[in-house]
């Protein structure tokens, strides 16, 4: 049993200009001003965690930034009684 040749025929050539064509290359300035842009925030949150992870500063407290909004020092949390002792009296 033969198998038939399989014809293949070029496809004929375009004469419509293609829709996403940019001759200027605007489009492409604009998307590599994005890609620097977010290659060096990612790269500064990067160095960020590295500094951290080795120790170097630290982050200011809550209170450095907002003040202590006139909070009482210690505990703001009532005294909770301990555990109840067995045959203990109330």
């Amino acid at each position: 049993m033969a198998a038939d040749p399989t014809t293949i025929t070029p496809r004929a050539p375009r004469t419509e200009t293609p829709v996403f064509v940019d001759p200027a290359g605007r489009r492409a300035r604009g998307l590599r001003a994005a890609a620097a842009v977010g290659a060096l925030a990612g790269l500064l949150v990067l160095g960020a965690l590295v500094l951290g992870a080795l120790g170097v500063g630290g982050l200011p407290g809550v209170s450095t930034i907002f003040g202590d909004g006139g909070a009482r020092q210690g505990s703001v949390a009532p005294e909770r009684p301990g555990p109840a002792t067995p045959g203990a009296a109330p």
